[in-house]
C-alpha cells in the first residue's frame, strides 16, 4: 500500500521536492539543474508526469522492519529467515501494506442372464428394475548521476542519452536476451473379536403344517400385505442373480462352511475416518470397475500380514464383490413391517448418514435398500412383490434380517398372495417348494440360506416382552388396529418363526446377535455395530485400490463422488459434443469453462462426460477434482498436490516431497508439469476441475495464475463455476452455459435416483412433481427426491409429496427440511435449530469441536447428528457452513425472525470465544482472532469489542493481519470512534500494568517487548508514525535491558525505528537506528547473509531520503548480489531487490532503467507469487508509472487497469490498495487532458482513503493536492487555493506549524496567489516557509536559499 503521506519537502519516491507550475511548463523534464531556483513565474521543476508518478510508486516491496524475523508479519516460505515481500515500511506515514492473499455400475449390467422371459432387457450402462411383465403398456532525481547496473561482476552503465531523458513512445519490455540476465540467475473401533455364538438349539422340524386361511387378526397392515400388496423388504432392481439356484433346488443345499465368517475376518480396528463430506446424490456406475480379483486378493494379503484381517482368505461374499466389479456396496433389510417401524426409522435417521459416509471415505457407495414404500400401488396390484423384492435381494450384498413376534405375510389360502407366487417363480422356481412360507422367511432364504457364503448376513431377534408391553399400550388406547402388528398371526406361524429363528441361530456363515435384543434402539444400535463390523475389511480393501489405482486417497472419495453424480445428468449429448470440440487437437488450445447456476447439473454432466470419453479412449488420462467433495479438497494446495504427483507418474519425472513446497512454488511445479506433458506424452490428457469457484479464496485460489492459459495439443483443462464474473477478464476461455432441462431428462432423473434404492413413484405422483415448476431446477428436483427417500410411510407419501411440491423455490424447500430434520430430532428439542444457526450466525462458520463445546454436545449426540447433516454442510478449512446459498437463506427465514435472534445466536458464539481467550495466556488462534472482534461489532458491544482489541492475545494476531492487508484492526478503532492518541495511551497503560507485575523471566520480557513492537507497527501502519515512536522507544528499552543492545531481538524493533524516523524526516536517528541493525546483522550472521541483505535495503531507504543516490543503490547492489548467492533465481527477495533498484533508477531520472528493473521484477513476481499478487500488482502499478512518465500512455493503461481488476476483485472498491490505483488512473486521465474524468476517479479514491483512514488523515493531503495542481493547470486559482487550504490544516494537526512537510504546499498556495495578482498573500507564505526551512534546516540548506530567494524576487510586487 502507498498512500502518499507528504512528510517533509521532498517526494518519497523520487526525493524530488514538489513544485506547482503551469500545464505550459510541465512537458519538459529539467536535466540541468537539481536546485529549484527562479523568478516567480519561472520556476524550473521535473517533469510533471514523473514527479506526481512519485506519489504512488511504491520505493520497495519490502522493509527490513518487515523481513528480519519480525513478529508482525509471516514468514516467507522460500527460506526460513526470509519473510515475505512487503510495501516499505519508508512510506509507514503514507503507506499500508497490501492484503497477503496467501494469506462401474450399480449391480451388474442390465439385461436378462437367466433367461426369464418376463425381464426386458436394458442398456448396459443401467440398472433399471425390471418391467411389469404383465403390464407391457405400463408407465414409462540526479540526472547527471549515472548509476551502475548490478551484475555478476560489477559494471557501470553508459550515461543517458537525451533520447533516454525524453519520453518513449513504446518502451520495450524486458526478455531473456536484456541485462536481467546477469542478475537473476469409521466410527473409532476397539480390536474386535468374534461375538459369541448362540448357544445350541434342537433342530427345527424336517416339514410344517400345512397354513389355514390367516385369521383376522393377521390382516395386513401395510401395502405388501394388503390388497395392494408390497415387499416385505428389498432393493433397486440389477441384472439376474449370480447365486446359482437350480430349477429345481427344493430347499438350501449343504454347504462347507468357510474358514473365515463374517464375524471373525476383522481383528484391527475400523479404517480412520475422516470428517464427512458427501453429498445427497446417488448414483449407478457406468462401467467403472474395480482392480482384478486377483489383485484384490494380493492386496488382502498384505492386509493380514499387517495383522488388519485376522483371516489369510477373502471372505466369499467380498470375492463376489470384487468380482462383481462394483463400488456399490447394497444392504437388504428384511423384515416384517408391521411392528418393526421403529427400528427401520432409527436406522434410517441415525445410522445409514453415518455408514453412508463411512463408504464413501474408503471408495464405495453405501446403498441401504429398505422398502417401507417403493413398490408402487400397480406393482403390488399386478402381484409383482415377491419378484421385485427378491430381484433386490439378488442385487445386494449384505442382508440384515430381524424379527419380532410377527411372522409376516403369508397363508396358501391368500389368493393374491398366491399369484404373487406364481409370477414370481418364472425367474425364482425354488420358491414353489415354500409356499406356505412368509415373504420374509423367502427372504431370508435368498439373502442367506439359499446361498450361505455368498452374501454376508447377520440376524437380530426382538425380546417379547417389548412386544408384550407394546399390546399393553395398544389395549389401553383403544388401538386394535396396532394390536396385530405386535401379536403371533396362528401357532402354525409361531412353529415356523422358531424355525426359521433356530436355523438362524445354527447357520455357521453368519452372525446372530446373542440373545434378543430389548427395544428398537438397542436393535437398530446392534445392527449398525456389526454391519460396521462387516464391512470394515471391504472398506479398507477399497482404500488400498483406489490408493494404488488412484496415487492418493483422496482420490478415492473423488471418483466415488463422480460415480454417484453420472446418473443425475442424462440429455448430456450436444453439452458432450461442445467439449470434446473444444478439447480437439489445437496448439494453444483455451481452457474449457462450463457455466451454470447452482443444481443446474454441471457436475453430473461432467461426471457422464469422464465416462463416456473412458468408454472411447481407453489411454487417455484424466486428472479430476470435484471441490467440496471432501474437507481438504477446497484447498488449492491440496488440489496441486494431486496434481503434480499424478502428472509425475505420466511423465515419470521425479518431483520433490510436495509437503515440503510452499503454494507458489507448487503453482510453479504444475504449470511446469503441463509443459512437459504438452511436449513428452502423445496421450490426451483431461484436467477437470469441478466448483472451482468454491476454492478457498485466502490461498490465491482465484486469481487463476495457477492455471495455465494455453496447453499443447494434448492437454484439455476443464473447469466449471456458477458465474462467469469468476473468470477473470484477461482470461480467454471457451465457455459451455448449461441450459434448462427437458422433462424427460428430469423423469429420467427421478427414475434413476429411485431405482438406486429399489424404489419407484407412480406415474401419477411422478406426473405432479414433473407438473411443479420448481422442479425444473435439478436441485430442488433432487432435494426432493432424496426427501423422499427419508420417507416411511406408504400411506402417506402423496401427502407429504404435495407437502413438498408446496414450496415455490428451492430455499422454501429446505425450510421444509429443516422441518423434517427437527421432527426426526425432536427428542432434542432446539438441536437442529442451534447447530444452524450457530454455524450461520459466525463470519466464516465454526469447527466441530466449536460446535459441540458451545452446544454442549457429547460426541454420541453429536455424531447422529452430524452424519443426518451431511449432505446439508460442507467444511473449509476445517469450519461447517451450509453446503448451499439456498439453505443458508432458509436457515436465515426459518430462525432469525427478528434481529434479536441472530444477536442471540451471536452472544452465544461470544461467550464460548471469551470463555476460551481467557482461559489461556497465549495469543489467539486465527479462528478466534477473525470471529471474536467481528461478532462484538455486530452486536453492537463497543465496550466488549474495545476490551477484546486492546487484549494481547487478540490485539497481536489482528497486527498480524493488518502487516498482510487485512484492515479489521483499523475498521474496529473507527468503529468504536476512539482518536489514535487515546488508543495509543490505552494500549501503554496496559504494557505499564504489565510491566509493573512482571516477574522478570525471559518469556515475559520477550511478550512485553513483542507486545510494544506491534503496537508501534499498528500505529505505522495505520498512518499514525507519531503514535508508534513510544511503543517502539520502549520494546528497544525492554530488550535492551534484559539483553543488552547486541542481541538480535532487537533487529525487528530497530529497522522498524530506522524507518519511522525516516517517515518523520528524523533522518539522523533513522541512520543511527539502521546502522545499529547492520551491525548486529553482520556481527550475529556474517557479511554474507540475508540479514546482512536486508539491514542494507533498509539503509539504503535512508540514504535515498538525503538524496544520496549513489550510496544507496551501491548498497541495493551489494544486497541483490547477495540475494542471487543465496536464493533461487526466482526467488521473491530478488524482485524486490530489483524494485528497489527501479525506485532508485527513476529517482535519479533513469527512466528506461528504472522501466527495465521493474519489468524484470514484475517476471519473477509473477512466477514466484502469482499474477495477482500483492506484490506482482504493486509492481504492476509502479511500472505503468514508469510508462506513463514516458508518455507510453497505452501501455500505462494496461498497467494500471491490471492492477486496478486485481485489487477490485481481491479486495474490494472500499480497500486502501484499490484507491492507490485509482490515483494511478487519474493521473493517466489527466495526462491524456480529460481533467473531468481524473478529478472525478481522484475522488472516489479520496472517499475511500477517508473511510478507511479518517476524514482528517494526512494521506488525504496527496490528494487534495493533487487536485489543487490540476486546478491551477486550468487557471482555477480560487478552488485550488480552497483545496490547498485544505491540505495544509491537515498537515498542520499532523505535523505542528513548524514542520518542513508545509514547505512545499506553502511555495505552491504563494504561487496560486500570485497568478491571481495577490502578491502580499503569497510574499507571507514564501516567508513563513522560510522561517520553517530555517527552523529545521538552517541558513545554508538549499532549501532556505529558495525560500529566501523566492521572498526576495516578490518584494518589488509589494509596492
Amino acid at each position: 500500500m502507498s498512500i502518499f503521506l507528504p512528510c517533509g519537502s521532498r517526494n518519497e519516491t523520487t526525493g524530488q521536492r514538489w513544485p506547482r507550475t503551469e500545464r505550459s511548463t510541465i512537458s519538459t523534464a529539467c536535466s540541468e539543474c537539481t536546485r529549484r531556483r527562479s523568478g516567480p513565474l519561472a520556476i524550473c521543476i521535473p517533469q510533471y508526469l514523473q514527479v506526481m508518478e512519485a506519489h504512488t510508486a511504491p520505493t520497495s516491496s519490502r522493509s527490513v522492519a518487515h523481513s528480519l524475523n519480525m513478529p508482525l508479519q509471516k514468514r516467507h516460505p522460500h527460506n526460513a529467515r526470509t519473510n515475505r515481500t512487503h510495501p516499505t515500511l519508508t512510506l509507514v506515514l503514507c503507506a499500508g501494506t497490501m492484503a497477503d492473499w496467501i494469506n462401474t455400475g450399480v449391480g451388474r449390467e442390465g439385461g436378462n442372464p437367466s433367461g426369464n422371459p418376463f425381464v426386458k432387457k436394458v442398456p448396459p450402462p443401467v440398472a433399471p428394475r425390471p418391467k411389469n411383465p404383465f403390464r407391457p403398456n405400463g408407465p414409462t532525481a540526479n540526472p547527471t548521476y549515472t548509476p551502475p547496473l548490478p551484475t555478476d561482476q560489477p559494471q557501470a552503465v553508459p550515461a543517458p542519452t537525451p533520447q533516454q531523458s525524453a519520453p518513449a513512445a513504446a518502451p520495450q519490455p524486458a526478455d531473456e536476451s536484456s541485462v536481467f540476465d546477469n542478475l537473476v540467475p469409521a466410527q473409532e473401533m476397539p480390536t474386535q473379536t468374534a461375538l459369541p455364538g448362540p448357544p445350541p438349539r434342537k433342530p427345527a422340524p424336517a416339514t410344517a403344517a400345512s397354513e389355514p386361511a390367516a385369521p383376522a387378526s393377521a390382516a395386513p397392515s401395510t401395502p405388501a400385505e394388503s390388497a395392494a400388496p408390497a415387499a416385505e423388504s428389498a432393493e433397486a432392481p440389477a441384472p439376474a442373480p449370480v447365486f446359482g439356484r437350480g430349477n429345481s433346488l427344493p430347499g438350501p443345499p449343504p454347504r462347507k462352511p468357510s474358514t473365515s465368517s463374517v464375524s471373525d475376518v476383522i481383528i484391527g480396528e475400523a479404517p480412520a475416518a475422516p470428517p464427512p463430506f458427501s453429498r445427497s446424490v446417488s448414483a449407478k456406475l457406468l462401467g467403472d470397475t474395480s482392480d482384478s480379483l486377483a489383485q484384490a486378493q494380493e492386496y488382502w494379503k498384505q492386509m493380514h500380514a499387517q495383522k488388519l484381517v485376522s483371516s489369510a482368505e477373502m471372505p466369499p461374499w467380498i470375492c463376489q464383490h470384487v468380482t462383481k466389479g462394483q463400488n456399490v456396496l447394497r444392504v437388504f433389510f428384511s423384515s416384517p413391517f408391521g411392528g418393526m417401524e421403529k427400528e427401520r426409522e432409527i436406522l434410517t435417521r441415525d445410522y445409514f448418514p453415518e455408514l453412508r459416509v463411512k463408504c464413501e471415505q474408503h471408495g464405495l457407495i453405501f446403498v441401504p435398500i429398505d422398502l417401507r414404500w417403493g413398490i408402487t400401488e400397480q406393482d403390488a396390484t399386478d402381484a409383482l412383490v415377491i419378484y421385485l423384492c427378491l430381484h433386490e435381494i439378488d442385487r445386494s450384498d449384505l442382508f440384515v434380517g430381524f424379527y419380532a413376534q410377527r411372522y409376516g405375510w403369508h397363508g396358501t389360502n391368500d389368493q393374491h398372495l398366491m399369484t404373487n407366487y406364481e409370477k414370481a417363480k418364472h425367474k425364482y422356481p425354488w420358491i414353489e417348494q415354500y409356499r406356505e412360507k412368509s415373504v420374509t422367511e423367502l427372504e431370508f432364504l435368498a439373502g442367506h440360506f439359499n446361498c450361505p457364503e455368498q452374501k454376508a448376513a447377520t440376524f437380530f431377534f426382538r425380546d417379547p416382552l417389548y412386544d408384550a408391553d407394546q399390546r399393553k399400550i395398544c389395549e389401553a388406547t383403544g388401538d386394535t388396529k396396532s394390536i396385530r402388528k405386535f401379536t403371533v398371526e396362528s401357532d402354525a406361524a409361531k412353529v415356523m418363526l422358531d424355525d426359521l429363528v433356530d436355523r438362524c441361530r445354527q447357520s455357521p456363515t453368519c452372525f446372530t446377535y446373542p440373545g434378543i435384543y430389548k427395544t428398537p434402539e438397542e436393535g437398530a444400535g446392534a445392527m449398525f455395530k456389526a454391519l460396521l463390523r462387516i464391512i470394515t475389511p471391504r472398506l479398507q480393501l477399497a482404500k488400498w485400490e483406489k490408493t494404488a489405482k488412484f496415487g492418493d486417497p483422496e482420490a478415492a472419495v473423488h471418483e466415488v463422488f463422480r460415480i454417484r453424480h453420472c446418473q443425475l445428468y442424462l440429455d448430456g449429448d450436444a453439452y458432450f459434443s461442445s467439449i470434446a470440440h473444444a478439447c480437439a487437437p489445437h496448439p494453444a488450445k483455451r481452457t474449457i469453462a462450463v457455466i451454470g447456476d447452482s443444481g443446474s447439473g454441471k457436475t453430473s454432466l461432467l461426471a457422464n462426460w469422464i465416462s463416456s470419453t473412458k468408454r472411447k479412449d481407453k489411454s487417455a488420462h484424466f486428472l479430476v477434482h470435484f471441490v467440496g467433495c471432501s474437507p481438504e479438497s477446497t484447498k488449492l494446495n491440496l488440489l496441486l498436490k494431486r496434481f503434480i504427483t499424478q502428472l509425475s507418474k505420466i511423465t515419470s519425472v521425479d518431483v520433490p516431497d510436495l509437503n515440503m513446497l510452499e503454494l507458489p512454488q507448487l503453482k510453479t511445479k504444475f504449470c511446469d508439469l503441463v509443459d512437459v506433458v504438452s511436449k513428452a506424452v502423445s496421450e490426451q490428457v483431461y484436467i477437470l476441475i469441478d466448483a472451482l469457484d468454491e476454492l478457498e479464496q485466502d490461498k490465491e485460489a482465484h486469481d487463476l495464475d495457477w492455471l495455465p492459459e494455453t496447453t499443447g495439443r494434448n492437454v484439455s483443462i476443464i473447469i466449471s463455476t456458477r458465474h462467469p464474473e469468476f473468470i477473470p477478464a484477461q482470461r480467454e476461455m471457451n465457455q459451455i452455459r448449461i441450459g434448462r432441462y427437458i422433462e424427460a431428462t428430469l423423469r429420467a432423473i427421478i427414475k434413476h435416483h429411485l431405482q438406486l434404492v429399489g424404489k419407484e413413484l407412480s406415474e401419477k405422483q411422478t406426473a405432479l412433481i414433473l407438473s411443479t415448476p420448481a422442479c425444473s431446477n435439478p436441485l430442488y428436483l433432487l432435494v426432493l427426491v432424496t426427501e423422499l427417500c427419508q420417507f416411511g410411510d406408504f400411506f402417506q407419501l402423496d401427502a407429504k409429496i404435495s407437502e413438498y411440491l408446496s414450496a415455490k423455490d428451492t430455499t422454501e424447500l429446505f425450510q421444509r427440511v429443516l422441518a423434517r430434520l427437527e421432527s426426526d430430532f425432536a427428542s432434542e428439542a432446539g438441536l437442529v435449530r442451534d447447530v444452524f444457526t450457530t454455524m450461520v450466525a459466525a463470519r466464516e462458520g465454526v469447527t466441530e469441536s466449536e460446535l459441540k463445546s458451545i452446544l454442549q454436545l457429547s460426541d454420541t449426540a453429536w455424531s447422529h447428528i452430524r452424519y443426518s447433516l451431511d449432505d446439508l454442510l460442507v467444511v473449509k478449512s476445517n469450519l461447517l457452513c451450509p453446503r448451499r446459498y439456498q439453505l443458508l437463506s432458509a436457515v436465515r427465514k426459518s430462525y432469525f425472525k427478528t434481529p434479536q435472534d441472530e444477536i442471540a445466536a451471536r452472544l452465544r458464539i461470544i461467550d464460548y470465544f471469551q470463555t476460551t481467550v481467557s482461559a489461556t495466556s497465549v495469543e489467539a488462534g486465527e479462528h478466534v482472532t477473525r470471529e471474536l472482534p467481528w461478532l462484538y461489532q455486530q452486536v453492537g458491544d463497543r465496550g466488549g469489542l474495545r476490551a477484546c482489541i486492546t487484549d494481547q492475545r487478540i490485539f497481536g494476531p489482528l497486527c498480524i493481519e493488518l502487516a498482510n492487508g487485512n484492515y479489521d484492526l483499523l475498521h474496529y478503532w473507527r468503529y468504536i470512534g476512539a482518536p489514535p492518541s487515546e488508543v495509543a495511551e490505552e494500549y501503554m497503560r496496559a504494557i505499564g500494568k504489565k510491566l509493573a507485575q512482571s516477574s522478570g523471566t525471559t518469556e515475559e520480557i520477550e511478550d512485553l517487548g513483542l507486545t510494544c513492537l506491534r503496537i508501534g507497527q499498528y500505529f505505522a501502519e495505520a498512518g499514525n508514525a507519531g503514535e508508534s515512536w513510544t511503543p517502539l522507544i520502549t520494546a528497544q528499552k525492554i530488550y535492551e535491558d534484559a539483553f543488552g543492545k547486541t542481541d538480535v531481538r532487537l533487529l525487528p524493533v530497530l529497522n522498524t525505528l530506522a524507518l519511522t524516523a525516516n517517515s518523520l524526516r528524523d533522518l539522523e536517528t533513522a541512520s543511527q537506528m539502521a546502522g545499529q541493525a547492520l551491525a548486529i546483522s553482520t556481527h550475529a550472521f556474517g557479511p554474507q547473509s540475508l540479514e546482512v541483505a536486508n539491514a542494507q535495503i533498509a539503509l539504503s531507504k535512508i540514504f535515498k531520503t538525503c538524496e544520496q543516490y549513489e550510496n544507496a543503490i551501491q548498497l541495493v547492489q551489494e544486497a541483490l548480489q547477495l540475494y542471487l548467492q543465496l536464493l533461487p533465481k526466482d526467488h521473491p527477495d530478488i524482485a524486490m531487490a530489483c524494485k528497489n533498484l527501479a525506485s532508485l533508477m527513476l529517482s535519479v531520472g533513469q527512466l528506461p532503467h528504472a522501466q527495465q528493473y521493474f519489468e524484470r521484477a514484475l517476471l519473477i513476481s509473477e512466477k514466484s507469487l502469482g499474477k495477482t499478487h500483492p506484490n506482482t500488482v504493486s509492481t504492476c502499478d509502479s511500472l505503468g508509472n514508469v510508462y506513463l512518465q514516458m508518455g507510453a500512455l497505452e501501455q500505462a493503461e494496461q498497467m494500471f487497469q491490471r492492477a486496478y481488476s486485481a485489487r477490485l476483485e481481491k479486495l474490494g472498491a472500499d480497500h486502501l490498495e484499490t484507491a492507490e490505483t485509482m490515483k494511478s488512473l487519474s493521473l493517466l486521465a489527466a495526462a491524456k487532458g480529460d481533467f473531468a474524468g481524473a478529478e472525478k476517479t481522484s475522488r472516489e479514491a479520496m472517499s475511500i482513503v477517508a473511510k478507511n483512514l479518517g476524514p482528517a488523515h494526512v494521506s488525504l493531503c496527496d490528494f487534495l493536492d493533487q487536485l489543487a495542481d490540476w486546478k491551477l493547470e486550468q487557471d482555477l486559482c480560487d478552488p485550488a487555493l480552497e483545496l490547498f487550504r485544505q491540505s495544509l490544516a491537515i498537515k498542520e494537526q499532523t505535523f505542528g506549524p513548524k514542520h518542513e512537510a508545509l514547505i512545499d504546499i506553502l511555495f505552491n498556495m504563494s504561487l496560486a496567489h500570485m497568478k491571481l495578482n495577490q502578491f502580499k498573500q503569497s510574499h507571507g507564505l514564501v516567508q513563513r516557509a522560510y522561517e520553517i526551512s530555517l527552523g529545521v534546516h538552517g541558513k545554508d540548506h538549499p532549501l532556505t536559499q529558495e525560500a529566501q530567494e523566492r521572498a526576495q524576487s516578490l518584494k518589488p510586487y509589494l509596492k
